[in-house]
């Protein structure tokens, strides 16, 4: 990796890691707050509607973002097109789902959801108005500004949903904490985009469309079976399972989801345009992607499986005893997750190399194996349900790793290499505090986070050694 490009990965990383712990302690507190606060249904009532909205949200956004970023040119035209085009499709959608809003609450035997929905569904209409900037951001490796706007959006909407909790509002507090984070948001990405959209015909707009579909919809397809594979469960158990055990999956999924964003957040700002910069370099390519892969595990591993391991104790004390039985499919939901953001580094090496049908493919396998795992074992145990779907999310990292070694020739002993260290690393250092006998959880985060350095330091890690440097001269990387 080059000087230039390694200062401008290690910066994103910076920042995006910085913005996105302070965005995702915020949000843990304000999460704390509504779950003492709101009752588990209020919860579910929400997560009954939250793959409609993502669906909608894919489908107004078409995978333009990830399209524009590893185009050798975009031009100011297919910004705007792609604006208007966003619009477009979002009132559409939102016309059909305001439609089809009273027989999503027939399945989910709620009526209440019909007017919920209507509302609800307003959050991707607002985000259509940030798609453009956002993908100028994303294009241009513009961490900084991005992660401001993730962090002042979260802060201020934090305040609206709290401030609805407390009037007694129930779970329009979530709704209005969601369509305050998405207005701001769009607001803010518009403002450090610096950039309006000029007015563009129907055909001019068809004409800057029309050749980015090639790429575009394979990412959005994948974007589509990515969302259904992330929240079908939730959406679908309303049918089979009461509302409190919809709520204790919905809060199990948030806990795990807060960890899982977070670290694919800080890879995923930068991975894409990263690759896409050296994709006419094999080995170079090879070389950046087992960099992202190291410090992604470094991440992730100790974060993801710590979680898991004192979650029997903060989460009835962050969020009282109610969510108790939540505990157990946080757990294995957290273990598999801890690969979750591995399998997204690899995956961006197929839209890196403009093989996004390829993308779409493996990923349909794998929501086709999780919609498999619901119709045999849905309406039984849910403990089992969530351990086939851990199960399939543990899957897709060994099916990307092959992929990746058709793709761009590297090596499944280079990529073990290069994960499997921190993920011995991340349990040995678990196991040492349980022979300890440390058994409150303010002394087992420390212990576990200093046992986890110290082992990585003790065998020289390269990782490690990279992120020291680069905190203590001032940003500076080898």
């Amino acid at each position: 990796m080059s000087q230039s490009l390694k200062q401008t990965t290690a910066k994103g990383f910076l920042w995006a890691a910085l913005g996105g712990g302070v965005q995702q302690v915020a949000t843990m507190l304000i999460g704390i707050a509504l779950a003492r606060m709101l009752s588990v249904s209020d919860y579910g009532l929400v997560g009954m509607l939250s793959v409609f909205s993502s669906l909608a949200g894919n489908l107004q956004e078409s995978g333009f973002k990830d399209t524009l970023a590893v185009r050798r040119e975009a031009r100011r035209e297919d910004y705007d097109a792609v604006f208007l085009f966003s619009i477009g499709m979002s009132l559409c959608l939102y016309t059909l789902l305001f439609i089809a809003a009273p027989h999503i609450a027939a399945y989910n035997h709620s009526p209440e959801l019909t007017r919920l929905a209507r509302v609800v569904f307003l959050g991707f209409v607002i985000s259509s108005v940030g798609t453009a900037p956002a993908a100028f951001l994303f294009r241009n490796l513009k961490v900084r500004e991005r992660t401001e706007a993730q962090v002042c959006a979260s802060m201020a909407s934090g305040v609206v949903g709290l401030g609805l909790a407390v009037a007694g509002c129930g779970c329009w507090a979530l709704v209005g904490l969601d369509l305050s984070y998405k207005f701001i948001y769009t607001a803010l990405v518009l403002h450090y985009a610096r950039w309006w959209p000029r007015w563009m015909t129907a055909s001019q707009v068809w004409r800057r469309i029309y050749p980015l579909f090639s790429q575009s919809l394979s990412i959005l397809a994948t974007n589509l079976l990515n969302t259904l594979s992330g929240q079908l469960i939730t959406s679908l158990l309303g049918g089979r399972y009461p509302s409190h055990q919809v709520g204790q999956y919905s809060q199990a999924q948030k806990w795990q989801s807060l960890g899982q964003q977070f670290l694919g957040g800080i890879v995923g700002s930068v991975a894409q345009p990263v690759l896409a910069r050296v994709a006419d370099d094999d080995e170079r390519q090879q070389r950046v992607l087992l960099t992202l892969l190291r410090f992604t595990a470094f991440l992730s591993f100790p974060a993801l499986i710590g979680f898991a391991f004192v979650s029997p104790e903060l989460i009835p004390m962050l969020v009282g005893d109610k969510w108790l039985p939540c505990v157990p499919l946080l757990q294995m939901l957290c273990l598999a997750g801890s690969t979750i953001p591995l399998s997204q580094t690899l995956a961006n090496m197929a839209i890196a190399r403009q093989r996004s049908g390829l993308y779409l493919i493996v990923s349909s396998l794998l929501l086709g194996l999780q919609i498999a795992a619901f119709v045999l074992l849905g309406g039984g145990q849910l403990h089992t349900l969530v351990l086939a779907v851990s199960t399939v999310m543990l899957a897709a990292l060994p099916v990307w790793a092959v992929i990746c070694r058709f793709l761009c020739g590297v090596r499944l002993r280079r990529v073990a290499w290069a994960v499997l260290p921190y993920l011995f690393a991340a349990v040995a250092s678990i196991l040492v505090c349980r022979l300890a006998g440390i058994v409150h959880f303010w002394w087992q985060i420390p212990f576990v986070a200093a046992t986890y350095i110290g082992l990585l330091a003790v065998f020289r890690n390269r990782t490690l050694h990279e992120v020291l440097q680069y905190l203590l001269h001032k940003g500076k990387v080898e």
